[in-house]
């Protein structure tokens, strides 16, 4: 009797197929998952707040602190906090924050202010939320300049937890440029 060989070309060929077709699942399984972190990062928001210094359309002085989401996906704002002389105040507390820089520069007092709360809002790509808006020009200047000082002595921040569609959590701090 001739012994069979164990190698004949119908196991190469079995083996050879499964080879294949577990390489093709390994590809595909990478491929999955770099589709995944695309998806992720294609919906990814990017909040920053500022002040901003204006003329209204009546051409009256304004003075604001702005959110925008700079990013190309929503943002769900979850919690937000001002840090002014180490001291932590709710979001929707800035005019008290606003009216403490204020007193340290003059005994005016703000009058004519729009505040709105921004916790749980939904800020879409491109989107400006006016966080807090002074629209007496004679303070709107005086606390711009009050600002500006006491940013330069790092006194002054806003920290903005929010998550993206998928939930996952960003944290946004320290944008105070004056701009646009």
């Amino acid at each position: 009797m001739v012994g069979k060989k164990f190698w004949n070309l119908d196991k190469i060929i079995a083996l050879s197929a499964m080879v294949v077709s577990a390489s093709a699942l390994i590809v595909s399984i990478i491929q999955t998952r770099i589709m995944k972190e695309q998806q992720q990062i294609s919906v990814k928001p990017f909040i920053q707040w500022r002040t901003d210094v204006r003329w209204n359309s009546d051409s009256i002085g304004v003075f604001s602190i702005k959110i925008k989401n700079k990013g190309i996906g929503p943002a769900l704002i979850k919690n937000a906090i001002i840090i002014f002389d180490g001291e932590k105040y709710p979001a929707d507390g800035v005019s008290k924050v606003a009216q403490k820089i204020l007193s340290e520069f003059t005994t005016d007092s703000i009058l004519s202010l729009r505040e709105e709360t921004i916790d749980q809002t939904v800020v879409l790509p491109n989107d400006v939320v006016n966080l807090f808006e002074v629209t007496n020009p004679k303070v709107a200047f005086k606390l711009a300049k009050a600002y500006t000082f006491i940013q330069s002595k790092r006194r002054f921040d806003i920290i903005i937890d929010y998550t993206d569609v998928y939930g996952n959590k960003f944290v946004s701090s320290g944008s105070s440029k004056l701009v646009e």
